[in-house]
Protein backbone atom coordinates (compact mmCIF):
# COMPACT_ATOMS: atom_id res chain seq x y z
CA UNK A 1 0.00 0.00 0.00
CA UNK A 2 1.65 3.07 -1.27
CA UNK A 3 0.92 6.88 1.20
CA UNK A 4 0.00 9.99 -0.33
CA UNK A 5 2.99 12.33 -0.37
CA UNK A 6 0.40 15.15 0.65
CA UNK A 7 -1.68 15.31 3.71
CA UNK A 8 -3.92 18.25 2.18
CA UNK A 9 -6.53 16.72 -0.33
CA UNK A 10 -6.05 18.97 -3.34
CA UNK A 11 -9.52 19.24 -5.02
CA UNK A 12 -9.01 20.38 -8.58
CA UNK A 13 -12.13 21.02 -10.55
CA UNK A 14 -12.30 21.81 -14.02
CA UNK A 15 -12.53 25.69 -14.38
CA UNK A 16 -15.40 27.00 -11.63
CA UNK A 17 -17.40 23.74 -11.97
CA UNK A 18 -18.70 22.42 -9.00
CA UNK A 19 -18.34 18.67 -9.70
CA UNK A 20 -15.69 16.19 -10.06
CA UNK A 21 -15.10 12.41 -11.08
CA UNK A 22 -12.71 10.31 -11.16
CA UNK A 23 -11.39 6.75 -11.11
CA UNK A 24 -9.06 5.98 -8.18
CA UNK A 25 -6.97 2.60 -9.27
CA UNK A 26 -4.49 2.66 -6.68
CA UNK A 27 -4.09 1.80 -3.30
CA UNK A 28 -2.98 5.38 -1.43
CA UNK A 29 -3.53 6.01 2.61
CA UNK A 30 -5.46 9.00 2.67
CA UNK A 31 -4.51 11.04 5.98
CA UNK A 32 -7.31 12.75 8.10
CA UNK A 33 -8.96 15.20 5.64
CA UNK A 34 -12.09 17.45 5.53
CA UNK A 35 -13.62 19.32 2.28
CA UNK A 36 -16.90 21.09 2.18
CA UNK A 37 -18.15 18.59 -0.97
CA UNK A 38 -20.24 15.98 -0.69
CA UNK A 39 -18.16 12.68 -1.80
CA UNK A 40 -19.13 9.39 -3.39
CA UNK A 41 -17.11 6.27 -3.25
CA UNK A 42 -18.40 3.60 -5.14
CA UNK A 43 -16.11 0.32 -5.31
CA UNK A 44 -16.47 -1.52 -8.64
CA UNK A 45 -13.43 -3.71 -7.69
CA UNK A 46 -11.35 -4.95 -3.92
CA UNK A 47 -12.22 -3.68 -0.37
CA UNK A 48 -11.75 -0.14 1.29
CA UNK A 49 -11.66 1.08 4.59
CA UNK A 50 -13.07 4.57 5.71
CA UNK A 51 -12.99 6.27 8.92
CA UNK A 52 -15.25 8.75 9.34
CA UNK A 53 -15.93 10.61 12.40
CA UNK A 54 -14.80 7.95 14.65
CA UNK A 55 -16.52 5.44 12.60
CA UNK A 56 -15.24 2.23 10.59
CA UNK A 57 -16.51 1.30 7.29
CA UNK A 58 -15.56 -1.56 5.73
CA UNK A 59 -16.70 -1.37 2.21
CA UNK A 60 -16.38 -4.72 -0.24
CA UNK A 61 -17.27 -4.47 -3.92
CA UNK A 62 -20.45 -3.10 -5.01
CA UNK A 63 -20.73 -0.85 -1.49
CA UNK A 64 -21.14 2.57 -1.88
CA UNK A 65 -20.06 5.57 0.86
CA UNK A 66 -21.53 8.82 0.81
CA UNK A 67 -19.50 11.14 2.88
CA UNK A 68 -21.28 14.23 4.62
CA UNK A 69 -19.51 17.72 4.09
CA UNK A 70 -17.07 18.99 6.34
CA UNK A 71 -17.15 15.04 7.54
CA UNK A 72 -13.26 14.49 8.84
CA UNK A 73 -12.06 11.40 7.08
CA UNK A 74 -9.03 9.15 6.36
CA UNK A 75 -9.11 6.03 3.90
CA UNK A 76 -7.02 3.00 3.96
CA UNK A 77 -7.43 0.64 0.85
CA UNK A 78 -7.20 -3.00 2.27
CA UNK A 79 -6.72 -4.78 -1.19
CA UNK A 80 -5.58 -3.38 -4.97
CA UNK A 81 -9.42 -2.56 -6.97
CA UNK A 82 -11.30 0.43 -8.80
CA UNK A 83 -12.92 2.98 -7.30
CA UNK A 84 -15.33 5.89 -8.45
CA UNK A 85 -15.15 8.77 -6.91
CA UNK A 86 -17.61 11.68 -7.00
CA UNK A 87 -17.33 14.95 -5.20
CA UNK A 88 -20.20 17.72 -5.41
CA UNK A 89 -20.36 21.31 -4.08
CA UNK A 90 -24.14 21.11 -3.33
CA UNK A 91 -23.98 23.85 -0.38
CA UNK A 92 -22.47 26.41 -2.62
CA UNK A 93 -24.17 26.95 -5.68
CA UNK A 94 -27.44 25.95 -4.58
CA UNK A 95 -28.56 26.72 -1.16
CA UNK A 96 -31.14 24.64 -0.37
CA UNK A 97 -32.04 24.28 3.15
CA UNK A 98 -33.20 20.52 3.15
CA UNK A 99 -29.77 19.88 1.90
CA UNK A 100 -28.21 21.50 5.55
CA UNK A 101 -30.49 19.16 7.62
CA UNK A 102 -30.46 15.95 5.40
CA UNK A 103 -26.57 15.87 5.81
CA UNK A 104 -26.88 16.77 9.67
CA UNK A 105 -28.95 13.89 10.30
CA UNK A 106 -26.76 11.82 8.11
CA UNK A 107 -23.47 12.95 9.34
CA UNK A 108 -20.67 11.42 8.87
CA UNK A 109 -21.17 8.99 6.21
CA UNK A 110 -23.86 6.45 5.03
CA UNK A 111 -22.66 3.08 4.04
CA UNK A 112 -24.81 1.36 0.84
CA UNK A 113 -25.07 -2.16 0.14
CA UNK A 114 -27.24 -4.63 -0.99
CA UNK A 115 -27.97 -5.66 2.49
CA UNK A 116 -28.97 -2.41 3.85
CA UNK A 117 -31.37 -1.01 1.35
CA UNK A 118 -33.91 -2.58 -0.85
CA UNK A 119 -32.62 -3.75 -4.18
CA UNK A 120 -34.71 -1.32 -5.81
CA UNK A 121 -33.45 1.95 -4.18
CA UNK A 122 -29.57 0.60 -4.47
CA UNK A 123 -29.74 -0.60 -8.27
CA UNK A 124 -31.01 3.63 -8.77
CA UNK A 125 -28.19 4.81 -6.59
CA UNK A 126 -25.49 2.64 -8.50
CA UNK A 127 -26.75 3.80 -12.08
CA UNK A 128 -26.64 7.33 -10.93
CA UNK A 129 -23.27 6.83 -9.67
CA UNK A 130 -22.55 5.23 -13.36
CA UNK A 131 -24.54 7.69 -15.07
CA UNK A 132 -22.54 10.92 -13.42
CA UNK A 133 -19.57 9.20 -14.41
CA UNK A 134 -20.35 8.07 -18.03
CA UNK A 135 -21.74 11.91 -18.71
CA UNK A 136 -18.22 13.41 -16.92
CA UNK A 137 -16.04 11.13 -19.60
CA UNK A 138 -18.27 11.96 -22.38
CA UNK A 139 -16.32 14.48 -24.32
CA UNK A 140 -12.81 12.63 -23.47
CA UNK A 141 -13.42 8.79 -23.24
CA UNK A 142 -12.94 6.57 -20.31
CA UNK A 143 -9.77 6.10 -19.09
CA UNK A 144 -8.42 2.27 -19.91
CA UNK A 145 -9.18 0.08 -16.38
CA UNK A 146 -5.68 -0.74 -16.36
CA UNK A 147 -4.51 2.97 -15.84
CA UNK A 148 -2.66 3.65 -12.74
CA UNK A 149 -2.99 6.97 -12.19
CA UNK A 150 -4.72 7.69 -8.89
CA UNK A 151 -6.05 11.00 -11.00
CA UNK A 152 -7.96 9.40 -13.64
CA UNK A 153 -10.23 11.97 -15.22
CA UNK A 154 -11.37 14.21 -17.54
CA UNK A 155 -9.57 17.12 -18.76
CA UNK A 156 -11.95 18.69 -21.37
CA UNK A 157 -15.15 20.82 -21.37
CA UNK A 158 -18.31 18.82 -19.83
CA UNK A 159 -21.11 18.63 -22.95
CA UNK A 160 -23.72 21.35 -22.52
CA UNK A 161 -25.66 21.45 -19.20
CA UNK A 162 -23.57 18.51 -18.15
CA UNK A 163 -22.74 20.37 -14.91
CA UNK A 164 -25.88 20.85 -14.27
CA UNK A 165 -27.23 16.94 -15.45
CA UNK A 166 -24.61 15.40 -12.82
CA UNK A 167 -25.43 17.80 -10.10
CA UNK A 168 -29.01 16.82 -10.59
CA UNK A 169 -28.38 12.97 -10.37
CA UNK A 170 -26.15 13.37 -7.06
CA UNK A 171 -29.26 16.00 -5.27
CA UNK A 172 -31.27 12.80 -6.26
CA UNK A 173 -28.73 10.28 -5.21
CA UNK A 174 -28.81 12.21 -1.33
CA UNK A 175 -32.35 12.41 -1.58
CA UNK A 176 -32.72 8.86 -1.82
CA UNK A 177 -30.07 8.15 1.01
CA UNK A 178 -31.88 10.33 3.21
CA UNK A 179 -35.38 9.17 2.14
CA UNK A 180 -33.86 5.12 3.05
CA UNK A 181 -31.25 5.09 5.16
CA UNK A 182 -31.32 2.75 7.66
CA UNK A 183 -32.40 3.03 11.39
CA UNK A 184 -28.65 4.58 13.05
CA UNK A 185 -28.69 7.20 10.27
CA UNK A 186 -32.15 8.37 10.60
CA UNK A 187 -33.89 7.74 13.02
CA UNK A 188 -37.17 5.55 13.39
CA UNK A 189 -40.57 7.71 14.52
CA UNK A 190 -42.60 5.79 16.98
CA UNK A 191 -46.00 5.35 15.12
CA UNK A 192 -47.11 4.35 18.63
CA UNK A 193 -46.62 7.40 20.08
CA UNK A 194 -46.86 10.49 17.31
CA UNK A 195 -49.73 11.34 15.08
CA UNK A 196 -50.91 10.13 11.64
CA UNK A 197 -49.89 13.32 10.14
CA UNK A 198 -46.26 13.43 11.58
CA UNK A 199 -45.79 10.20 10.78
CA UNK A 200 -47.02 10.67 7.35
CA UNK A 201 -45.27 13.48 6.16
CA UNK A 202 -43.38 14.73 9.01
CA UNK A 203 -43.93 18.17 7.65
CA UNK A 204 -43.66 20.02 11.49
CA UNK A 205 -40.62 18.20 12.16
CA UNK A 206 -38.69 19.33 8.52
CA UNK A 207 -40.15 22.47 9.13
CA UNK A 208 -38.44 23.12 12.21
CA UNK A 209 -34.94 21.90 10.90
CA UNK A 210 -35.92 24.30 8.04
CA UNK A 211 -36.57 26.80 10.50
CA UNK A 212 -33.11 26.19 12.67
CA UNK A 213 -31.54 25.89 9.00
CA UNK A 214 -32.32 30.20 8.57
CA UNK A 215 -32.14 31.03 12.20
CA UNK A 216 -29.72 29.47 13.83
CA UNK A 217 -27.36 32.46 14.08
CA UNK A 218 -29.35 34.55 15.28
CA UNK A 219 -30.61 33.91 19.33
CA UNK A 220 -33.81 30.98 18.62
CA UNK A 221 -35.39 29.40 21.43
CA UNK A 222 -37.00 25.76 21.48
CA UNK A 223 -40.72 27.63 22.52
CA UNK A 224 -40.03 29.75 19.25
CA UNK A 225 -39.61 26.87 17.41
CA UNK A 226 -42.80 25.05 18.62
CA UNK A 227 -44.88 28.01 18.28
CA UNK A 228 -43.56 28.22 14.46
CA UNK A 229 -44.43 24.80 13.56
CA UNK A 230 -47.69 24.90 15.76
CA UNK A 231 -46.80 22.36 18.28
CA UNK A 232 -46.63 22.28 22.19
CA UNK A 233 -43.39 22.96 23.74
CA UNK A 234 -43.43 19.66 25.68
CA UNK A 235 -44.29 17.59 22.92
CA UNK A 236 -42.32 19.24 19.88
CA UNK A 237 -39.26 18.69 22.47
CA UNK A 238 -40.14 15.21 22.32
CA UNK A 239 -40.74 14.23 19.27
CA UNK A 240 -37.62 16.66 17.55
CA UNK A 241 -35.35 14.15 19.69
CA UNK A 242 -36.62 10.85 18.15
CA UNK A 243 -36.70 12.46 14.85
CA UNK A 244 -32.95 13.66 14.90
CA UNK A 245 -31.40 11.71 18.25
CA UNK A 246 -30.33 15.40 19.47
CA UNK A 247 -32.23 17.39 21.77
CA UNK A 248 -32.98 20.89 20.26
CA UNK A 249 -30.25 22.01 21.75
CA UNK A 250 -27.84 19.93 20.45
CA UNK A 251 -28.96 20.24 17.11
CA UNK A 252 -29.07 23.95 16.89
CA UNK A 253 -25.31 23.89 18.35
CA UNK A 254 -24.55 21.05 15.75
CA UNK A 255 -26.11 23.33 12.86
CA UNK A 256 -23.98 26.11 14.44
CA UNK A 257 -21.18 24.19 13.89
CA UNK A 258 -21.80 22.55 10.65
CA UNK A 259 -21.56 25.99 9.57
CA UNK A 260 -18.39 26.83 11.12
CA UNK A 261 -17.04 24.21 9.28
CA UNK A 262 -17.46 25.28 6.04
CA UNK A 263 -15.87 28.95 7.10
CA UNK A 264 -12.75 27.45 8.47
CA UNK A 265 -12.24 26.93 4.37
CA UNK A 266 -11.71 30.41 4.30
CA UNK A 267 -8.20 31.53 5.47
CA UNK A 268 -9.00 34.99 5.32
CA UNK A 269 -11.83 34.41 8.30
CA UNK A 270 -10.15 34.64 11.60
CA UNK A 271 -11.70 32.02 14.51
CA UNK A 272 -13.35 34.82 16.68
CA UNK A 273 -14.80 36.19 12.75
CA UNK A 274 -16.41 32.75 12.35
CA UNK A 275 -17.04 32.03 15.77
CA UNK A 276 -19.76 35.46 15.46
CA UNK A 277 -20.50 34.55 12.23
CA UNK A 278 -21.97 31.21 13.17
CA UNK A 279 -24.19 32.35 16.50
CA UNK A 280 -21.87 32.00 18.82
CA UNK A 281 -21.54 34.21 21.95
CA UNK A 282 -17.47 34.47 22.41
CA UNK A 283 -14.86 32.38 20.78
CA UNK A 284 -14.61 30.33 23.85
CA UNK A 285 -17.95 29.24 23.86
CA UNK A 286 -17.46 28.48 20.22
CA UNK A 287 -13.66 26.70 20.54
CA UNK A 288 -15.62 24.49 23.59
CA UNK A 289 -18.67 23.07 21.73
CA UNK A 290 -16.15 22.43 18.28
CA UNK A 291 -13.70 20.68 20.24
CA UNK A 292 -16.16 18.88 22.20
CA UNK A 293 -18.50 18.11 18.84
CA UNK A 294 -15.26 17.48 16.13
CA UNK A 295 -12.25 16.30 18.71
CA UNK A 296 -10.50 18.88 17.94
CA UNK A 297 -9.98 22.77 18.57
CA UNK A 298 -11.22 25.21 15.21
CA UNK A 299 -7.41 26.15 14.51
CA UNK A 300 -6.73 22.12 14.38
CA UNK A 301 -9.16 21.26 12.42
CA UNK A 302 -8.56 24.15 9.39
CA UNK A 303 -5.31 22.67 9.20
CA UNK A 304 -7.44 19.44 7.84
CA UNK A 305 -9.16 21.27 5.43
CA UNK A 306 -8.15 20.54 1.46
CA UNK A 307 -8.44 22.95 -1.13
CA UNK A 308 -7.38 20.85 -3.94
CA UNK A 309 -7.12 16.82 -4.72
CA UNK A 310 -5.05 14.60 -4.33
CA UNK A 311 -2.76 14.68 -7.29
CA UNK A 312 0.62 12.82 -6.83
CA UNK A 313 0.89 9.04 -6.07
CA UNK A 314 4.15 9.20 -4.25
CA UNK A 315 5.27 7.23 -1.31
CA UNK A 316 5.53 9.35 1.69
CA UNK A 317 8.49 9.96 3.47
CA UNK A 318 9.54 8.17 6.64
CA UNK A 319 8.74 11.91 8.26
CA UNK A 320 5.76 12.63 6.37
CA UNK A 321 4.09 9.32 7.02
CA UNK A 322 5.19 9.46 10.71
CA UNK A 323 3.57 12.82 11.64
CA UNK A 324 0.36 11.62 9.47
CA UNK A 325 -0.14 8.31 11.57
CA UNK A 326 -0.02 11.01 14.76
CA UNK A 327 -3.50 12.13 13.47
CA UNK A 328 -4.81 8.39 13.39
CA UNK A 329 -5.51 8.45 16.69
CA UNK A 330 -7.28 11.09 17.14
CA UNK A 331 -9.53 10.90 14.15
CA UNK A 332 -10.47 7.11 15.23
CA UNK A 333 -11.80 8.40 18.79
CA UNK A 334 -16.11 8.64 18.34
CA UNK A 335 -17.41 12.25 17.99
CA UNK A 336 -18.60 12.82 20.97
CA UNK A 337 -22.31 14.25 21.92
CA UNK A 338 -22.45 17.86 22.59
CA UNK A 339 -24.10 17.98 26.27
CA UNK A 340 -23.64 21.71 27.31
CA UNK A 341 -25.02 24.37 25.37
CA UNK A 342 -23.25 27.07 23.88
CA UNK A 343 -24.61 30.26 23.01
Amino acid sequence: MKENSNPQEIIRRRGNRHVRVYINNESLYYPPHWHTDVEVIAITEGTYRVCCGGIDYHLDTGDILMICPSAVHEIFPESPGSRIYIQADLLGPLHIYELDTVFLLLNPAVKISKGSFSAEVYDRLWKLVSESKDLYFSTSGLPSEKTEDINVHATDDLPLYGETMICAKILEFTALVGMNAPAGNVQELDKDELSEKVIEDKLPLLNACGYISEHFTEQITLNQVADYVGLSKYYFERVFKQFTDMTFYQYLIQKRISFAQELLANRSLSVTEIAFSAGFSSSSAFARAFRQSTGYAPSEFRTLNESKHFTSGKPFTPEQAAAAVGHVAKVSTPTPVITEMYS
